[in-house]
């Protein structure tokens, strides 16, 4: 689509999401529905949302920090009232993207810039993590999350459907779920 005609399409939707007081959310879930699925669901094989990411392009690391800002934003409450916040670190392979969540001091700093690790290296921090056998072709890919003592980290494969805006609300849900699961323990433990 040339450039002219995809910014007055832009202008438009923007102007239908004004009208109908869509928020930010709403409009990440409407451009899934658009542009991850329903490419997917016609087989589109070679659009956009169904490639890898490569962050060494500004285009791929702002899609990605769209990603990881929804998280900073979900959180920034629970970890400002007690002096903290999160920086993502993100380490990526043609395979597979992992995004490690700091927790940090506000005074730290506010970025770390994205790492492409070798294979080698990556099957190290994967290990295999994710992939599970079911038959003798046939596995089913996982995404990974954890926890460790100062971050918390997700591990998806490099797709582009799956590192969509959209599915960083539905990420950060997650882990809130989790963390506050982790929070009722503690505080049953204590009693």
């Amino acid at each position: 689509m040339s450039s002219p005609k995809k910014s007055f399409i832009i202008r438009i939707d923007n102007e239908i999401y004004k009208a109908y007081n869509i928020s930010k959310k709403e409009a990440t879930l409407i451009d899934f529905a658009l542009n991850v699925s329903i490419p997917s669901l016609l087989r589109e094989k070679n659009h956009y949302s169904l490639k890898s990411l490569e962050l060494s392009s500004e285009q791929d690391q702002n899609y990605i920090s769209e990603y990881t800002a929804i998280f900073q934003n979900h959180f920034i409450n629970r970890f400002k009232s007690v002096g903290k916040k999160i920086i993502p670190e993100v380490i990526y392979s043609n395979s597979f993207l992992r995004i490690n969540f700091y927790i940090v001091s506000n005074t730290s700093i506010d970025e770390v810039d994205p790492r492409k690790v070798s294979k080698a290296d990556l099957n190290l921090i994967l290990g295999e993590l994710s992939l599970y056998k079911v038959s003798k072709e046939l596995f089913i890919q996982q995404d990974v999350r954890g926890f460790a003592p100062t971050y918390f980290y997700i591990i998806k494969p490099n797709e582009r459907k799956v590192w969509h805006s959209a599915v960083a609300y539905i990420d950060a849900q997650d882990f809130e779920q989790e963390i506050v699961k982790a929070e009722i323990r503690l505080m049953q433990k204590g009693n």
